[in-house]
């Protein structure tokens, strides 16, 4: 919130409101990913293709217009965009992402999953000369500090489970 606040927000409450919507719906995925068994990360990857697709499909022809020339009109730009969307993203980050979901406790994993706005804003800066502000300073000093404690938490966690079953 530090990090990416401006009052302007409020102008776009409906886009503000979507945003915490989808956060809330990827929390629950990794509820169900962690809770799923049996199944692979990458056939995860292909169930939710299969079931996502006629659903955007629909929103796609119902709120997008001119599709074949869209299509058409398609530059090397484009393809690149959704090559690096599809392959990097989709296969190479979200599958490993479900694969340790499977692997290790989320308590283990959310802290790397904090480092995100970290690593967003970072490649601002670095790609797109954003300044360096106050609330960047402030907002990612916070989530460090978020990180380490649960890291702190986690590994103490994992040595008194470690003591009381070297004990047994």
């Amino acid at each position: 919130m530090l990090m990416g606040f401006d009052p302007i927000v409020f102008d776009y409450l409906t886009s503000a409101s979507l945003v915490a919507g989808a956060a809330l719906f990827m929390a629950a995925g990794v509820i169900l990913m962690r809770q799923a068994t049996g199944i692979g990360a990458m056939q995860m990857q292909a169930w939710i293709a299969l079931i996502s697709f006629p659903i955007l499909f629909v929103f796609s022809y119902a709120f997008e217009d001119d599709h074949l020339s869209q299509l058409l009109t398609l530059n090397l730009r484009h393809v690149a965009a959704l090559l690096f969307t599809v392959v990097a993203t989709t296969i190479v980050a979200h599958g490993s992402w479900y694969y340790l979901l499977q692997k290790y406790p989320v308590s283990v994993l959310t802290p790397y999953g904090l480092l995100a706005p970290l690593f967003g804003v970072g490649f601002g800066l670095v790609l797109f000369d954003e300044p360096v502000t106050w609330r960047f300073i402030v907002g990612g000093a916070v989530t460090l500090a978020g990180v380490f404690i649960i890291n702190l938490r986690s590994a103490e966690k994992l040595k008194k489970n470690a003591q009381v079953s070297a004990d047994a």
